[in-house]
Protein backbone atom coordinates (compact mmCIF):
# COMPACT_ATOMS: atom_id res chain seq x y z
CA UNK A 1 0.00 0.00 0.00
CA UNK A 2 1.38 3.41 -0.86
CA UNK A 3 1.04 6.27 1.55
CA UNK A 4 1.53 9.76 0.22
CA UNK A 5 1.94 13.01 2.09
CA UNK A 6 2.28 16.49 0.64
CA UNK A 7 5.24 17.03 2.97
CA UNK A 8 7.00 13.80 2.05
CA UNK A 9 8.54 14.20 -1.41
CA UNK A 10 9.92 10.64 -1.50
CA UNK A 11 6.43 9.21 -0.91
CA UNK A 12 4.91 11.44 -3.60
CA UNK A 13 7.52 10.32 -6.12
CA UNK A 14 6.91 6.67 -5.21
CA UNK A 15 3.16 7.07 -5.65
CA UNK A 16 3.47 8.34 -9.21
CA UNK A 17 6.17 5.88 -10.22
CA UNK A 18 5.24 3.23 -12.76
CA UNK A 19 5.58 0.54 -10.12
CA UNK A 20 4.20 1.73 -6.81
CA UNK A 21 6.42 0.64 -3.94
CA UNK A 22 5.57 0.51 -0.26
CA UNK A 23 6.65 3.70 1.46
CA UNK A 24 4.72 3.20 4.68
CA UNK A 25 2.14 0.72 5.84
CA UNK A 26 -0.98 2.48 7.11
CA UNK A 27 -2.63 1.03 10.20
CA UNK A 28 -5.65 2.05 12.27
CA UNK A 29 -3.26 3.75 14.72
CA UNK A 30 -2.10 6.08 11.92
CA UNK A 31 -5.39 7.99 11.67
CA UNK A 32 -4.75 11.61 10.71
CA UNK A 33 -4.55 14.16 13.51
CA UNK A 34 -7.43 16.60 13.90
CA UNK A 35 -7.38 19.17 11.11
CA UNK A 36 -5.18 16.97 8.90
CA UNK A 37 -6.01 15.13 5.70
CA UNK A 38 -4.48 11.81 4.63
CA UNK A 39 -4.66 10.45 1.08
CA UNK A 40 -3.75 6.79 0.52
CA UNK A 41 -3.49 5.05 -2.84
CA UNK A 42 -5.12 1.66 -2.19
CA UNK A 43 -4.51 0.27 -5.67
CA UNK A 44 -2.74 1.45 -8.80
CA UNK A 45 -4.08 -1.10 -11.30
CA UNK A 46 -2.27 -2.00 -14.48
CA UNK A 47 -3.19 -2.32 -18.15
CA UNK A 48 -1.93 -5.91 -17.91
CA UNK A 49 -4.25 -8.09 -15.77
CA UNK A 50 -2.51 -9.36 -12.64
CA UNK A 51 -3.61 -11.26 -9.55
CA UNK A 52 -0.97 -9.36 -7.57
CA UNK A 53 -2.33 -5.85 -8.23
CA UNK A 54 -5.56 -4.27 -7.09
CA UNK A 55 -7.79 -1.99 -9.13
CA UNK A 56 -7.42 1.75 -8.73
CA UNK A 57 -8.84 3.24 -5.52
CA UNK A 58 -8.07 6.20 -3.28
CA UNK A 59 -8.79 6.47 0.45
CA UNK A 60 -9.16 9.99 1.84
CA UNK A 61 -9.21 10.31 5.63
CA UNK A 62 -10.19 13.49 7.47
CA UNK A 63 -10.43 13.12 11.23
CA UNK A 64 -12.43 9.97 11.96
CA UNK A 65 -14.23 10.00 8.60
CA UNK A 66 -13.08 8.10 5.51
CA UNK A 67 -14.02 8.51 1.85
CA UNK A 68 -13.35 6.13 -1.06
CA UNK A 69 -12.77 7.65 -4.49
CA UNK A 70 -13.01 5.84 -7.83
CA UNK A 71 -13.05 2.37 -6.31
CA UNK A 72 -11.87 -0.52 -8.43
CA UNK A 73 -11.43 -4.26 -8.14
CA UNK A 74 -10.26 -5.29 -4.67
CA UNK A 75 -11.01 -1.92 -3.03
CA UNK A 76 -12.97 -3.52 -0.17
CA UNK A 77 -10.00 -5.74 0.67
CA UNK A 78 -7.54 -2.83 0.63
CA UNK A 79 -9.95 -0.66 2.65
CA UNK A 80 -9.98 -3.33 5.37
CA UNK A 81 -6.19 -3.80 5.18
CA UNK A 82 -5.79 -0.06 5.78
CA UNK A 83 -7.44 -0.60 9.17
CA UNK A 84 -10.55 1.43 8.42
CA UNK A 85 -13.80 0.09 9.83
CA UNK A 86 -16.98 0.00 7.75
CA UNK A 87 -18.74 2.50 10.04
CA UNK A 88 -16.03 5.08 9.31
CA UNK A 89 -16.91 5.24 5.61
CA UNK A 90 -18.67 8.59 5.16
CA UNK A 91 -18.83 8.64 1.39
CA UNK A 92 -18.04 7.02 -1.92
CA UNK A 93 -17.24 8.90 -5.12
CA UNK A 94 -17.39 7.25 -8.53
CA UNK A 95 -16.28 9.40 -11.46
CA UNK A 96 -18.01 7.43 -14.21
CA UNK A 97 -20.93 5.16 -14.88
CA UNK A 98 -18.93 2.03 -15.67
CA UNK A 99 -20.62 -0.89 -13.96
CA UNK A 100 -23.52 1.22 -12.66
CA UNK A 101 -26.74 -0.23 -14.05
CA UNK A 102 -24.81 -2.32 -16.55
CA UNK A 103 -22.80 -1.29 -19.59
CA UNK A 104 -24.45 0.79 -22.27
Amino acid sequence: MCACSTTDTASNEAAVAEECTVTKTITANDAPAEGKLRVTLLGADSPVPSTERFGFAILIQAGDMSYLVDVGRGAAIRFTQAGVEEGQLAGLMVDGTEGVGGRR
